[in-house]
């Protein structure tokens, strides 16, 4: 997604809920054509976009909608979604998206990856003051991991900066997708549809793809296109995630959709079958790759005040832990943390 922010750039269920989708042929699914020609303006319904992501997911895709994440919650409260797998809701362009805390985005046709996941889980999950955080880091791991995965599948590689630092993926706390510090994406978390028993929960994921530099938002941000690049037979680059395959960004969006759809599957599993077990191995991988840990940040919290200090860690509930200049720690559960220079000197 071409990312356009209104403010700085800080940037009773069980894994049967999970059921096996269709292996029928993906583009010939009446029940898909059917809801595929409802609401926006979409794509045409022959060939049916995403066939990679239809074979394992529920896909609603869209030409141009208003928020992927607005669309995802009327759908919940329709019931209109499928309560067995994942429903996506993408689109090409959308012209209302919404960030964590109502920060405003915006994207442009074939630039970006803009989808919203429905997935149901036992109410228990989002409750729980331990595993709620926890599943709101869920996409943000699912992103990275499908990110690698497709990249690798599509023999592009990663850049490397001028230290020799490479540009492959991680997370800033607490959901942000970044390159060397730079925005890739972003992720709103919804809970939407809370019942006595379960709950729809709706990933939102941005990311910006095939965007040249003299267009990126912010000095922040950065494209897949700018971090990746394709080596051909003689060992030279090339220019643009386009060249990396005949079928271009329609097919790079389905390749990432169907690897999200799997990693939040396999990762919500995890927490329905282990939660407490699940946390804890999210919490070891957060405090080993997270991009914020050990640098001076700046939170902007959501009563308008801000903190400065460094991040140390992250606590078993998926809070961050700040140490303030004076030495005191404060942990941090909602909010913006932006990471500043690394010869930022706090005065007391």
């Amino acid at each position: 997604m071409t990312m356009h922010n209104d403010s700085h750039e800080f940037a009773a269920a069980s894994t049967s809920a999970f059921a096996s989708a269709p292996t029928s042929d993906p583009t010939s699914s009446p029940t898909s054509v059917a809801r595929d020609t409802q609401g926006p303006a979409q794509f045409p319904a022959s060939p049916l976009p995403f066939p990679l992501c239809r074979t394992i997911a529920d896909v609603r895709a869209y030409d141009v909608v208003d928020s992927t994440n607005t669309l995802a919650a009327q759908l919940v409260a329709s019931d209109d979604y499928a309560h067995d797998r994942i429903t996506v809701v993408t689109a090409r362009e959308q012209t209302a998206g919404r960030g964590r805390l109502d920060h405003t985005w915006t994207s442009v046709p074939d630039e970006s990856f803009i989808a919203s996941f429905i997935v149901r889980l036992p109410r228990s999950l989002v409750t729980d003051e331990l595993t709620a955080g926890w599943v709101s880091m869920v996409p943000g791991f699912a992103t990275v991991d499908a990110l690698r995965t497709t990249v690798r599948e599509l023999n592009l590689t990663w850049r490397t900066d001028a230290h020799g630092n490479s540009f492959e993926p991680s997370l800033k706390w607490p959901n942000d997708v970044v390159c060397q510090g730079l925005k890739l994406g972003g992720i709103l978390t919804q809970w939407v549809g809370v019942g006595l028993d379960s709950a729809a929960v709706i990933f939102g994921i941005g990311l910006n793809l095939n965007i040249p530099a003299d267009r990126l938002p912010t000095a922040q941000a950065t494209s897949l296109q700018l971090v990746t690049s394709a080596a051909d037979s003689a060992g030279q680059d090339s220019s643009s995630i386009s060249a990396s395959h005949a079928r271009g960004v329609p097919h790079l969006t389905d390749c990432l959709a169907m690897h999200m759809v799997q990693q939040l599957q396999m990762q919500c599993e995890s927490l329905i079958d282990a939660p407490r077990d699940t946390a804890a191995r999210m919490q070891s991988r957060m405090n080993a790759e997270c991009w914020t840990l050990g640098k001076p940040v700046q939170a902007h919290l959501v009563d308008g005040s801000t903190l400065n200090g460094t991040a140390v860690a992250l606590q078993e509930n998926a809070s961050l832990a700040i140490r303030l200049p004076d030495g005191s720690m404060r942990t941090v559960t909602t909010g913006d943390v932006g990471v500043l220079p690394e010869d930022t000197h706090f005065v007391l």
